[in-house]
């Protein structure tokens, strides 16, 4: 569900919060102390622990996404080679380093995921969504950060977490089709800005 917020936004339109489930973490132990953690007593999924009383934080994780564009303005995206989502479409991009820059962080994920340097151009906005990586550590919030990007050297080629690359126009993108609600998000609101 999405509420929009009046008044201006720093992109221009109406700021949308979506109010969200509270996200499923399976840590059982502080990180700290190794004490018991207790999570009934805070409603912001954030356990405190019995043994010390170190409250422990589940905060959003930041990744970064590419809308890297051709002349034709055609959009590349890959298809996923593992889980989750394995065998649908997303953009490049994928989770910051630990005290990473954003825009180098971005270099860096499209470069691993399908082998190009990129020039990055504008900001296009921030989402939030879900990420299940590992079931044993559950399902976490996720922040994402997109840029406009272009391909400076290099050719689109799937490495190793990427089955193949193409190039889709607005057209030729089937929202169905894309692994997460994030890059739907960014997708749609790239091409409204064009």
């Amino acid at each position: 569900m999405a509420l929009e917020v009046p008044g201006p936004s720093p992109v221009g339109r109406p700021i949308k919060i979506r109010q969200r489930k509270m996200i499923s973490v399976n840590y059982k132990f502080c990180p700290v102390c190794a004490g018991d953690l207790d999570f009934s007593k805070f409603g912001d999924n954030s356990p405190i622990c019995l043994k010390c009383g170190f409250k422990f934080y589940q905060n959003s994780r930041p990744t970064v996404g590419a809308i890297i564009t051709d002349d034709s303005r055609k959009v590349l995206l890959l298809k996923r080679a593992k889980n989750p989502s394995i065998g649908m479409l997303q953009n490049p991009g994928g989770f910051l380093m630990f005290g990473e820059d954003p825009k180098d962080g971005l270099i860096r994920e499209v470069e691993e995921e399908v082998g190009v340097r990129v020039s990055i151009g504008k900001f296009i906005g921030m989402y939030t969504d879900e990420y299940l990586d590992d079931e044993r550590a559950g399902t976490y919030a996720t922040l994402n950060l997109f840029f406009e990007a272009k391909i400076v050297s290099g050719k689109p080629r799937a490495l190793d977490e990427t089955d193949e690359v193409s190039w889709f126009s607005k057209d030729e993108i089937k929202l169905e089709e894309l692994a997460f609600e994030n890059t739907k998000q960014a997708l749609k609101d790239f091409f409204a800005n064009q």
